[in-house]
């Protein structure tokens, strides 16, 4: 699968959004975990979810304009850099990948861990 994190602020706290293909799946899935200690990793034994796809309906679906909607109505805004490279691993049914972007003193930063 691939994973595309994008860490930002929002309403005050530290959010990471992460969008993913999941190749097995077929489908794509995100997650908002809000962290309670901005600057540190989250713990991934106990996030706080703001979303997780799991708890959806449709936890893995081939469009990505309900997850879009869903940060749209939140007021998250993702890099257009990171949607284009999702939507790229869809068609490239892409699998162990790891992104990270970021947005450094207002400059786009992408780095990618696998």
């Amino acid at each position: 699968m691939s994973q595309h994190k994008f860490t930002t602020m929002h309403d005050n706290d530290e959010i990471v959004v992460t969008l993913g293909w999941d190749r097995p799946l077929q489908g794509f899935f995100m997650t908002i975990v809000k962290n309670p200690n901005p600057g540190k990793t989250i713990d991934e034994h106990n996030p706080v979810y703001l979303f997780n796809c799991l708890d959806q309906d449709e936890s893995h679906p081939r469009e990505i304009s309900g997850f879009l909607f869903e940060l749209a109505h939140r007021g998250i805004v993702i890099p257009q850099q990171m949607l284009n490279e999702l939507l790229s691993d869809n068609t490239d049914n892409i699998g162990n990948k790891i992104v990270d972007h970021r947005y450094v003193n207002g400059e786009y930063v992408r780095e990618q861990m696998l």
